[in-house]
Formats: C-alpha cells, sequence, structure tokens
C-alpha cells in the first residue's frame, strides 16, 4: 500500500504534537546549558559552533509552520486566507532573525 504526503497531512495521525514537543523539547535543552551555566552544548561541540539543540528546533517549527500553511492554501484554495497566514508566518522571521542575532 503507497502512503501520499496528502492522505499523511489530512490524517489526524500526522504526529504534529509529537515534532512539536520534541521541537520544544531541543529548544529547552538547549536553554538549559546556558541558564545552569554548563559549558558547550554537545550539539554545538558536535558540529563545531555550526548549529545548535535550540536553532535545530526552531528549524523543526518553521518546516512545520510551512506544512500546515501550504495544506490550509491547498483545503481552502482562499487566496485572501492564504496571504493572511504567510504574513502572519513571515512577520515571525524577521523576530526570529532579531533574536539569534542578538544571541551570538
Amino acid at each position: 500500500m503507497k502512503l501520499f504526503l496528502s492522505e499523511m497531512l489530512n490524517s489526524r495521525n500526522n504526529n504534529y504534537d509529537f515534532l512539536r514537543f520534541f521541537a520544544a523539547t531541543l529548544v529547552l535543552i538547549s536553554h538549559s546549558f546556558a541558564l545552569l551555566g554548563a559549558g558547550y552544548e554537545p550539539m554545538a561541540v558536535f558540529s563545531k559552533d555550526q548549529t545548535t539543540f535550540g536553532e535545530l528546533g526552531v528549524n523543526i517549527f518553521f518546516f512545520i509552520s510551512g506544512l500546515l500553511i501550504t495544506q490550509s492554501y491547498c483545503r481552502n484554495g482562499s487566496l485572501l486566507i492564504f496571504a493572511f497566514v504567510s504574513w502572519l508566518s513571515g512577520s515571525l522571521l524577521p523576530f526570529d532573525f532579531c533574536c539569534r542575532s542578538i544571541d551570538h
């Protein structure tokens, strides 16, 4: 039996809640090292300061948001709703950029 992405997106068994929980856990782990003064985060050491658990978690959130926005457009077919949702998610990107630039 073949499974298509469109069928999985329309299903309630798509694991978005688990993925969001996993991403939030990654961000919490990342922040815990800084808050506890425990030194470098293991992902930063492993990747030679290329990425952290927090960055990975935020990227997972944005990926899921992109899937859900696209699904919303495909389901509704309304360009007005799609433009509003895209604007709303796009307005978060500059905030994310500012937070990342302050952090480093």
